[in-house]
């Protein structure tokens, strides 16, 4: 099977439309944070009125930092790590200490516009209409059910409207290209409108090929969507309908060995993949003077055609999810605000090792019923209580050398309480307890190396205190929490590479501290500052090998105790009509990561510097001159130990890369 592509360095057609292409700019107030409105808590409300911890990052500030995927948007948020362990298809999302071990059982849930996504697009390109990304910290079941103990990421879209628009943006760099192209078209004044999205990007290898001839290991993806909006003006209807394809070619699942790192030459296997994800997606709302009834409906069908080192295993996923919903409209009088809903997932999964005579299939259907009440006892005090009601039903075959044929089902209730006091008009304190899970199941990588396939469900306990505050007339803006959490049933890979497989490997306790500090301490200085803590470790550990090993006291893999951020930049304004310039600094902290629960593979702290120069030439035309990784760290986002002779085998983050960003939109 021959390798997909080999990307070309000159790119002349990206190069030429960054030469002739524009960048788009918001005219802000420079000196006072704006209002921001959330919808991660399935209902529009003040962030600053949540009783968790709820950060948000607009458009605006995420060009700034040149975050074009998802994943990159661990620049921005504390204790927040994402990082591609093989390839981008099984990126690993790491939030307070829990860690989506198993690449097909997240512990954060991802969402666009309200609709979840298949995790294999971890890695995809962020929508062309992105309006912000919102992240919800510790346990969400009880609004978003299994799969989202260590929180959930919910990235929010412009929905088409009644302004004809055009957009592009455009970058060329030493290492990448990407261009977007979007049309908001109202094609029925007042009534219908319309918007398309086209994201293409081609990124170099990051590694020198054993053969010669250069960088080796790069990805070139391209992804369109079409949307129609049916929201005419006055009516209580708002109908939107969407399709999208995102194609995804990759030689990037290569190895170095531990001595070679420094000269980034691959280990010689052929490794490649193509993705290919088909989404579609229905989201209806009708508001009436006192609530909101929304329906959403998505499916996601996904085909992964993939070798790994010469080994094959592709893999077909498809996703259909149905939610109804009922939820209060913001109305400062009401004592009682509200949320409810009923929630459908079926998930359809077939994985092929032909090499090894082996097919493992898997089929799930979820069932949920959930409500959070929000009683405002007084005008500053608030009590929040909250359950939901799971039912799984998971059920596996396996053919080939391993045959069995097994299901199981898996019921869960996940309550939540807070309480919030609002000590000032600016300043909020909250107390909450939230719970999460993790169904148990079958193991997806079925081979005869495996002790056991079957795995329990993992749940989570989470209490937190935390402020939010706005001060010095809204110059400032901190919210901060300390957290306590504990796993019973933790899951994890067992076993040796590549042959692991999915387990319950004992308890974690995690405790620690976010915290994210925005502020204008100057006139035309902004400063964003970002600080994760956590403390996680196994406090009882049970080794489903069989070998009698244990853990206990060691820190989970792939869950730094460290995170930190650094933003800083200064608006100038220039002579005349030449627009505004505004140098910007940028540095990201990662502390320790172990790659495995022995803690014995690991890449030591690091921090990340990226820079960046952008001209708002006019309201709706930037240009930014940025460079990533400027010190050219080199570090390691993923290992472990292949045994002899080989030794410890790892895949590199991204060298410096320096390049030019145009976006516009009229």
């Amino acid at each position: 099977m021959p390798h997909p592509f080999t990307p070309n360095r000159l790119r002349p057609a990206a190069l030429a439309l960054l030469i002739s292409g524009a960048a788009a700019a918001q005219e802000a107030d420079p000196f006072v944070l704006p209002p921001v409105t959330v919808t991660g808590t399935k209902r529009a409300q003040d962030p600053a009125r949540v009783d968790t911890m709820l950060l948000t990052q607009d458009a605006e500030s995420l060009a700034a930092r040149g975050v074009r995927s998802l994943d990159q948007l661990d620049r921005l948020f504390p204790d927040l790590t994402i990082r591609p362990r093989s390839g981008r298809t099984y990126s690993n999302v790491t939030l307070r200490g829990q860690t989506s071990a198993d690449f097909y059982s997240p512990s954060v849930q991802v969402l666009v516009d309200g609709l979840p996504q298949d995790f294999a697009m971890m890695g995809q390109l962020l929508p062309v209409q992105v309006e912000q990304a919102e992240v919800l910290y510790g346990p969400q079941g009880t609004l978003y059910g299994p799969g989202a103990v260590g929180g959930v990421l919910n990235i929010v879209t412009r929905k088409p409207d009644n302004q004809l628009r055009f957009g592009h943006t455009v970058s060329y760099s030493n290492r990448a290209a990407d261009a977007g192209l979007g049309a908001n078209l109202p094609l029925i004044p007042d009534t219908l409108y319309g918007d398309i999205a086209f994201n293409w990007r081609e990124e170099d290898g990051n590694y020198r090929n054993p053969a010669g001839g250069g960088d080796f290991g790069g990805t070139r993806d391209f992804g369109g969507q079409v949307r129609l909006r049916y929201a005419p003006t006055g009516s209580p209807w708002d109908v939107m309908v969407q399709a999208g394809r995102t194609v995804l070619n990759s030689t990037e699942e290569q190895f170095v060995l531990g001595s070679a790192l420094s000269g980034r030459e691959a280990l010689p296997f052929d490794s490649h993949y193509r993705l290919r994800i088909n989404s579609y997606g229905l989201v209806a709302s009708y508001t009436a003077d006192d609530f909101i009834v929304s329906a959403l409906t998505g499916y996601l069908d996904r085909d992964l055609d993939r070798v790994i080192q010469g080994y094959i295993s592709p893999e077909t996923q498809s996703q259909f999810s149905q939610e109804l919903r009922i939820a209060s409209r913001p109305d400062a009088g009401r004592s009682f605000d509200y949320t409810a809903g009923l929630y459908y997932q079926h998930v359809a999964f077939e994985r092929r090792t032909p090499q090894a005579f082996q097919t493992s299939e898997q089929t799930q259907n979820a069932y949920a019923a959930y409500g959070e009440l929000t009683w405002h006892i007084t005008d500053r005090l608030d009590l929040t209580p909250g359950l939901r009601v799971d039912h799984i039903r998971t059920k596996a075959d396996a053919t080939g050398l391993i045959n069995f044929n097994v299901s199981r089902d898996d019921t869960a209730v996940t309550p939540k309480i807070a309480l919030g006091y609002q000590v000032t008009p600016d300043t909020r304190l909250y107390a909450l307890y939230s719970s999460g899970f993790k169904p148990g199941g079958f193991t997806r990588t079925v081979s005869a190396y495996n002790a056991s396939f079957q795995f329990s469900p993992a749940d989570t306990d989470n209490f937190e205190l935390g402020v939010k505050s706005r001060l010095w007339g809204g110059r400032v803006e901190i919210a901060a929490s300390g957290y306590y959490a504990y796993t019973h049933d933790y899951q994890n890979f067992a076993g040796m590479q590549p042959y692991q497989y999915l387990q319950n490997v004992g308890d974690v306790e995690s405790y620690g501290f976010d915290a994210k500090v925005t502020a204008y301490p100057l006139d035309r200085l902004a400063i964003t500052a970002t600080l994760g803590l956590n403390h996680a470790r196994y406090k009882d550990y049970h080794d489903p090998t069989g070998a009698g090993q244990d853990f206990s006291g060691n820190r989970p893999a792939y869950a730094p105790p460290v995170t930190a951020g650094l933003d800083v930049g200064y608006t100038f304004r220039l002579p005349g009509n030449a627009g505004e310039l505004t140098p910007r600094v940028g540095v990201t902290y990662v502390g320790r990561v172990y790659f495995d629960d022995a803690n014995t593979v690991s890449q030591g702290g690091y921090a990340l510097v990226d820079a960046s120069v952008g001209w708002a030439i006019t309201p709706s035309l930037r240009a930014d001159v940025f460079g990533t990784n400027l010190t050219n760290k080199r570090y390691a986002t993923y290992g472990f130990d292949a045994g002899p002779p080989i030794g410890g085998v790892y895949q590199l983050g991204r060298g410096r890369e320096g390049g030019l960003r145009l976006t516009a939109e009229f």
